[in-house]
C-alpha cells in the first residue's frame, strides 16, 4: 500500500479521468498478473483478458468484486492520509491493511473497468452472486463449490453524501464481507473499483444550461421533481399524464412521482456484450400508482409500470429503443389490464448528450408492434423530461439535446429579418457600383473641353 501512495500522488492530476482498481488475494499469488506501467492506461478489453479472465478461471477460487458508484485517485489523496507514510489509511483503513498483508496489485488508470466486469457477469451467468449487505453474504455458501464463482458486492453510493464518511462506511463493509468469507472458508481474490471516475469532490446531478433552462440539483430539497439514478441511466421527470381511450372508456391516468433523488439501480439494468459487434443496451422500469386523488376523481386505483429500453446504435448516438407501459387496477370497481408499446422513435441523441424536453409528447401507441387490442389507444405526456443513457461522466447530465430543435420560431424570425436586411444592403451596394464616373478631364496644354448644355 505504501507503493500505491507514492504512485497516486504522482499521477493524480494526469489520470483523474480513469478509474483505479485495487486487487489483493489472501489465498493465491498475483505475481502472474502483468504490472501496471507508469502513466499507462489499461483499456476495458485488456483489463478483461489480462486480469479478470485469469482471476475468474481459477478452479475452486472465487472473485469478490466490490463496486461503488465512483472512485478516483483524488479520493485516495484526499481521504487516505497519503502524505503520512506511516498513516493508518484514513477512510481506506481496512483496504490498506488488506493490500499490505496480502499479495496485491494496483492499477491506477483503467478505462471503464465496470464494462469488463459486467461482460464477465454475462458470461458466468448462474455463477454470479449479488450481495448488498452482510446478511446476503451470510446466506451464501460456496465452500463446497467446485468451479470459480463471482461475488458482486454493491457498495453504498458516494454521490451526494459526505465523501469521507461514505468511503469509510464502504471500507468497513468490505472488511465485514471479507471476514464473513474467511469465516466460511471461501478462497477468493478481492477487487475494489467503481462504475466510473470523478475528479470533482462535489458534482451536480443535473447540469444547468442558461439557454435550455435545465434543472440543477444538489440534494432532495432542491429538486422540483423526481430524479432516478439508474445503473447507467439518469432520468428526470416532473409530471406524467396518460390518456387511455377504448371503445367504452376514456380515462386520464395521473400517476404520482416520488419527490427527490430515487435510487433506481434495483429496477434498472445495463448490458455490455462483446461478440461479433460490441453492443450496449439497458432499461429502467418505473412502478407508479394513481389512486384517483388528482382532479377530484373517484373510483380510480391503478398501478402503472413504465419500462424504457435503450440502445447504443453506434459510437455516435443512443436512442430509446422501446417504451412499454402496463396499467393494471380498477376503475369504478371494474378491473382493467391495459398494455401498450409507445412510439419513442424520435428520441435519438448524440452519445455524450442528454435528451431534454420541457413538455414531451404525445408518445402514442405504436400500432405496428402493438400486442394490445386494436381498440386501445394510449398517449403519454411528460412535463420536465430529461434522460441520458450510457457514457455518463462527472455524475451529471450531459448538454441538453432539446426536443424543440434548433430552428425555433424566434430563430426563423431572426433569419427572415436578416435576409431582408441583406437584400436591402445588396441593392444599395449594387446601386453604388453602377454609378458612372466622369472619364474626361481638362488638360492644361490641350484644348479646353466644352460641354454643351443640351447634352
Amino acid at each position: 500500500m505504501k507503493g500505491i501512495i507514492i504512485l497516486l500522488l504522482f499521477f493524480t492530476s494526469s489520470l483523474a479521468e480513469n478509474t483505479p482498481v485495487l486487487i489483493w488475494s489472501p489465498s493465491s499469488s498475483l505475481r502472474d498478473l502483468p504490472p501496471s506501467f507508469l502513466g499507462g492506461i489499461i483499456n476495458a478489453d485488456d483489463f478483461s483478458s489480462k486480469y479478470l479472465s485469469p482471476l475468474s478461471s481459477n478452479q475452486q477460487h472465487n472473485l469478490i468484486v466490490f463496486l461503488q458508484d465512483k472512485l478516483s485517485l483524488e479520493d485516495f489523496t484526499n481521504h487516505a492520509d497519503v502524505y503520512n507514510p506511516d498513516g493508518d489509511g484514513g477512510a481506506f483503513r481496512n483496504i490498506k491493511n488488506q493490500m499490505d498483508t496480502h499479495s496485491s496489485i494496483h492499477l491506477p488508470a483503467v478505462k471503464m473497468p465496470a464494462k469488463a466486469i459486467y461482460t464477465l457477469m454475462n458470461s458466468l451467468k448462474d455463477k454470479v452472486h449479488q450481495v448488498k449487505d452482510i446478511a446476503d453474504m451470510q446466506q451464501l455458501d460456496l465452500a463446497s463449490e467446485q468451479d470459480g464463482h463471482m461475488i458482486l458486492v454493491s457498495l453504498k453510493p458516494v454521490l451526494g453524501k459526505d465523501e469521507a464518511r461514505a468511503l469509510s462506511e464502504n471500507d468497513k463493509m468490505i472488511a465485514a464481507i471479507l471476514a464473513e468469507a474467511d469465516k466460511k472458508g471461501i478462497k477468493y481474490t478481492a477487487m475494489y473499483t467503481a462504475d466510473s471516475s470523478s475528479e470533482a469532490p462535489q458534482v451536480n446531478l443535473i447540469k444547468r444550461s442558461v439557454d435550455r433552462h435545465l434543472l440543477e440539483a444538489v440534494d432532495n430539497s432542491s429538486i422540483n421533481g423526481t430524479f432516478y439514478n439508474g445503473t447507467c441511466i439518469y432520468l428526470y421527470m416532473r409530471q406524467i399524464n396518460i390518456s387511455v381511450i377504448t371503445n367504452d372508456t376514456a380515462l386520464t391516468v395521473q400517476p404520482s412521482l416520488p419527490p427527490g433523488i430515487q435510487n433506481a439501480t434495483n429496477f434498472s439494468f445495463c448490458n455490455y456484450s462483446i461478440g461479433g459487434n460490441e453492443t450496449y443496451s439497458g432499461y429502467i422500469t418505473l412502478n407508479l400508482q394513481d389512486n384517483g386523488t388528482a382532479g377530484n376523481r373517484t373510483g380510480v386505483n391503478l398501478d402503472v409500470a413504465l419500462k424504457l429500453s435503450f440502445n447504443l446504435n453506434n459510437t455516435y448516438d443512443w436512442q430509446v429503443k422501446e417504451a412499454d407501459i402496463n396499467i393494471t387496477g380498477s376503475v369504478n370497481k371494474t378491473n382493467v389490464n391495459w398494455s401498450s408499446r409507445l412510439n419513442f422513435e424520435s428520441v435519438v441523441v448524440p452519445l455524450t448528450f442528454s435528451y431534454h424536453c420541457s413538455s414531451a409528447g404525445p408518445y402514442a401507441t405504436y400500432k405496428q408492434n402493438n400486442t394490445s387490442p386494436n381498440n386501445l389507444t394510449v398517449e403519454m405526456y411528460i412535463t420536465g423530461f430529461q434522460v441520458q443513457a450510457f457514457n455518463i461522466t462527472m455524475y451529471k447530465f450531459g448538454d441538453g439535446w432539446d426536443c424543440i430543435g434548433f430552428f425555433t420560431t424566434g430563430i426563423w424570425m431572426g433569419i427572415f429579418s436578416a435576409v431582408i436586411l441583406l437584400m436591402i444592403l445588396f441593392f444599395g451596394v449594387n446601386m453604388i457600383a453602377n454609378i458612372k464616373t466622369f472619364d474626361r478631364f481638362d488638360d492644361p496644354k490641350g484644348k479646353t473641353i466644352t460641354v454643351n448644355v443640351n447634352e
